[in-house]
């Protein structure tokens, strides 16, 4: 990775945060935020999505698999492999493959709703989410912007004592420009919430994002620090927006934290863009800790 932005141990970074706590910061999660909580992440999605459309289409030839561990490597090979030969599949780890195999794997938005109802059912909010609130106790979140449609940082904010969250969904994208006042905290669920009609998984749903949210994103990190935790950068709307809010000049830093280091091009773009806009990018290294 060739990068012209600030690349930091976790100690480091550790240490910036802690003499920053008295700074108002928006955090930005993504799937990899709820790993801890037992969720799985948008890249076990896209395997568990894979696996269901390879089986089904290899009913008379499951009793070989038999003794196949799915999520071993070399099951994952086979089933990559019978992909590939078809063809008309995504290839491993192309930056469509989350939206194109939601959309593949299910027969309407309804039953996709329903997987993710089944994911997350009786999930609990890990260590993360806890230690999210006690930053948001002290008054150093305000804001939560969230790609995930789990709702767990809302239950663990409910769970806590000093704070009260308000959610904001896709269908009430207008109440993101009301005061943040007191102890409250939003919540927005940037492709909304399984509990609720609208989700956005499919390219086309992925491809536009609210007109709020984008003004909303542009106007708090315009000074505030934003630190990303668990997010891959596969929604290009999100990113564009994001884009687009460090297009201007600010005060706001931007902290990516990344588990072992990896990023996919379109971050790494979005990186060095944001750090040639004159806009201070900083990139935590998590290696051998989860987010």
């Amino acid at each position: 990775m060739s990068a012209s932005y600030k690349i930091l141990p976790t100690d480091l970074f550790v240490r910036t945060v802690k003499h920053n706590f008295d700074v108002e910061h928006v955090f930005l999660l993504g799937a990899g935020a709820s790993k801890s909580s037992g969720v799985l992440t948008a890249e076990e999605c896209i395997w568990e999505w894979k696996k269901e459309i390879f089986k089904s289409n290899n009913i008379d030839k499951l009793d070989e698999y038999r003794d196949l561990e799915w999520n071993a490597d070399n099951a994952k090979k086979i089933i990559q492999d019978w992909l590939d030969n078809v063809g008309s599949y995504p290839t491993d780890k192309d930056p469509s493959e989350y939206s194109f195999y939601a959309e593949k794997s299910f027969v309407n938005s309804r039953t996709r709703r329903k997987f993710f109802e089944g994911l997350f059912q009786d999930k609990k909010p890990g260590v993360g989410y806890k230690l999210l609130c006690l930053l948001a106790e002290s008054g150093m979140a305000k804001i939560i912007f969230t790609t995930n449609f789990d709702g767990l940082f809302v239950k663990a904010a409910n769970q806590a004592d000093d704070i009260k969250p308000k959610e904001i969904t896709i269908e009430t994208a207008d109440l993101i420009h009301q005061p943040i006042t007191g102890k409250c905290i939003l919540c927005v669920a940037l492709h909304g919430d399984y509990k609720y009609a609208k989700l956005k998984n499919t390219e086309t749903e992925l491809d536009n994002q609210s007109d709020d949210f984008k003004t909303a994103l542009k106007f708090h990190l315009y000074n505030k620090h934003l630190i990303v935790l668990g997010y891959s950068g596969r929604d290009k709307s999100l990113m564009s927006a994001l884009e687009n809010a460090y297009s201007a000049k600010g005060s706001g830093e931007l902290f990516w934290c990344n588990y072992k280091g990896e990023v996919s091009q379109d971050v790494e773009n979005l990186l060095n863009n944001v750090n040639r806009n004159e806009r201070k990018v900083i990139f935590p290294r998590f290696h051998g800790h989860s987010i």
